[in-house]
């Protein structure tokens, strides 16, 4: 049984408050008749009723019940049973038959409204915690669905969108890329990884300043409101750029000689260059750059967003298909 109140401000921020609320309504709901029931109460219970303190607090007149011109729905979550009761202050006149009335005719629509309330509350706290989850990630990530109109996407994202290396199309808001056979390329890897007919995909695309992407496809579930369907995620790898801050690169496992060589890295212009700046043979800067690609790789971050977000379960994919221009 599902207890829903409307109204009662002052009770509804209270937790104790609406526990004790619920116990005042368990005798009136055995007492119901039946779905859309009204039932007046003229004399309230006396432990509802407020002292001269409690008033204040509350802005009441003392003495009045605390649950004066309050709306009280109980709801059978699994039957859809309705019953109802209207706590009224003992000093208002009785409840007419046309008010009544209309209560019972409006009670369903009133509890319609609070189921849906509830949805959109639950579904606006998940999407604010895997935005947050996201948004801790140092790659571009979207989450997709088959026409590639973005659900979600991180902070990251946002930066490569305002870079137009990937950016929305102003009539539908999809996304898409400079080069239309790589925004094709990308279109029919979200169309198979939410088909199920791959568990991967990775497509490269290039921008205007030559640089070089891999943006991976993989299939993921989205909760809207109270339903779910199967959607893609992308995460954008940058070739070469590394965004992490160093508490970040730190928490992926990259120790500080690691850390050192990786700040080297992205200033150089060679290996070489990398090498020579730190004095390090070319061969111990080569196994630095394998351990470093290995700890800060691509399926780190998904098999993350994963974990964390609950999209699907953290398995190593099947297959794997690289298309390429």
């Amino acid at each position: 049984m599902m207890h829903i109140l409307v109204g009662l401000p002052h009770v509804s921020r209270d937790p104790e408050a609406i526990r004790r609320f619920a116990r005042d309504c368990e005798p009136f709901w055995d007492g119901l008749s039946g779905a859309g029931a009204v039932r007046q109460v003229v004399m309230p219970p006396a432990s509802t009723a407020l002292s001269p303190a409690a008033a204040a607090r509350h802005d009441l007149p003392p003495g009045r019940s605390r649950y004066a011109r309050g709306l009280a729905v109980s709801c059978d979550a699994e039957s859809g049973q309705l019953e109802g009761i209207v706590f009224r202050d003992p000093m208002d006149v009785p409840i007419a038959d046309a008010t009544a009335a209309a209560f019972r005719a409006a009670l369903p629509l009133i509890v319609s409204l609070i189921f849906a309330e509830a949805a959109n509350d639950r579904s606006a706290g998940r999407l604010s915690m895997m935005r947050s989850v996201l948004d801790r990630m140092a790659m571009p990530t979207f989450l997709v669905d088959e026409r590639m109109t973005p659900l979600l996407t991180n902070a990251s994202a946002g930066h490569l969108l305002r870079r137009r290396s990937i950016f929305l199309r102003p009539g539908d808001g999809t996304i898409a890329t400079r080069y239309s056979r790589e925004t094709r390329n990308l279109r029919d890897a979200v169309i198979e990884t939410i088909t199920e007919k791959v568990d991967m995909r990775a497509v490269r695309i290039n921008d205007d300043d030559a640089n070089l992407m891999l943006a991976v496809v993989v299939p993921a579930r989205f909760h809207d409101g109270a339903a779910e369907r199967n959607v893609a995620m992308i995460v954008v790898h940058e070739l070469g750029a590394i965004s992490a801050p160093p508490c970040v690169l730190a928490a992926l496992g990259l120790l500080p000689s690691e850390q050192r060589f990786l700040d080297s890295f992205l200033r150089s212009n060679s290996l070489a260059e990398t090498a020579e700046r730190i004095n390090l043979s070319q061969e111990t800067a080569r196994t630095y750059l394998k351990r470093v690609r290995a700890k800060l790789g691509v399926h780190r971050q998904i098999d993350l967003a994963r974990l964390v977000l609950g999209l699907v379960p953290p398995l190593f994919p099947a297959t794997e298909t690289v298309a390429a221009e």
